[in-house]
């Protein structure tokens, strides 16, 4: 059972801005859409939709390319601070609680003071590019500007929607929002129908290990596993009941065949490897 608040009120520079809020009966998940009506506008402008969260001494972390970052300590010196571009999700941490935002359709997000992107004009304080970021109790998702210099018009009338998962947790886990996020963009769909074939797929068997890919090819199964925890970690591959012998599993990325022992593979951490098993010989 799932319910929906729709707010529906006026905006600056909006025709309108709709807002549902939905809560389901059987998951902690809060689901946030937004959506704006827009004029044709060329002011220049930024939009951002605000979260301010009741953790004043959180720490901001999201992902990026298999792996995660924590705000303003896993960066390069010369990163952009002024905004931040996560893969899918973006994490408020205490030592015991937080909340993941997964990032459906809006990638780019602020932290601290809100201040505008760094333009040739304005005071440096309100424009120039930022030293550190900081987290004050909100995280701001950008949704659009026109005052980037791109080649793509410069004004966004209509409708336009942005989705978002809030899910609160206890302590923070990079493998739990791994899941949250896979399992809010790529949702599982099941397939009824006559004459369907039950099939078993190989799994990991380690928890914080991640099957990103999947492929047939030429009689193989071909496989791509991740490690989407903090620390280097051991698995096998399970069909069913039984492990996968060590004869019918090839690693197949470059320089990684010392990853495998018998049939355990060895993965660091946010490391992601190649697997090719033979179908012949898997009952």
């Amino acid at each position: 059972m799932r319910s929906t608040i729709r707010i529906s009120r006026k905006a600056a520079r909006t025709i309108e801005y709709v807002s549902e809020i939905s809560l389901d009966a059987f998951s902690s998940e809060v689901h946030i859409s937004n959506f704006l009506n827009r004029p044709v506008s060329r002011k220049k402008e930024g939009i951002h939709f605000s979260y301010p969260f009741n953790l004043p001494h959180g720490k901001v972390g999201y992902d990026c390319a298999w792996g995660t970052v924590e705000l303003d300590v896993d960066r390069l010196p010369g990163a952009n601070k002024n905004f931040i571009t996560a893969s899918r999700w973006v994490d408020v941490s205490e030592e015991n609680m937080g909340i993941c935002c997964v990032l459906l359709d809006a990638p780019i997000f602020k932290s601290g003071p809100l201040t505008r992107d760094p333009w040739r004009w304005g005071p440096p304080e309100l424009c120039g590019w930022l030293k550190h970021t900081s987290y004050n109790g909100e995280i701001y998702s950008y949704v659009m500007n026109n005052y980037w210099q791109t080649n793509y018009k410069a004004d966004q009338p209509g409708w336009t929607l942005f989705r978002y998962v809030f899910k609160p947790h206890g302590g923070y886990s990079s493998v739990q929002n791994h899941r949250i996020a896979l399992e809010s963009a790529q949702p599982l769909i099941l397939v009824y129908g006559k004459g369907s074939v039950d099939k078993k797929i190989p799994m990991p068997s380690h928890e914080n290990v991640s099957m990103t890919l999947l492929d047939f090819c030429e009689g193989r199964l071909l496989m791509r596993l991740t490690n989407i925890s903090d620390e280097e970690v051991e698995t096998t591959l399970v069909m069913g009941e039984s492990e996968i012998p060590n004869s019918q599993i090839e690693i197949t990325s470059l320089g990684k065949n010392q990853n495998k022992t018998g049939n355990c593979i060895t993965l660091a951490t946010s490391e992601t490897i190649l697997v090719s098993i033979n179908l012949d010989t898997v009952d």
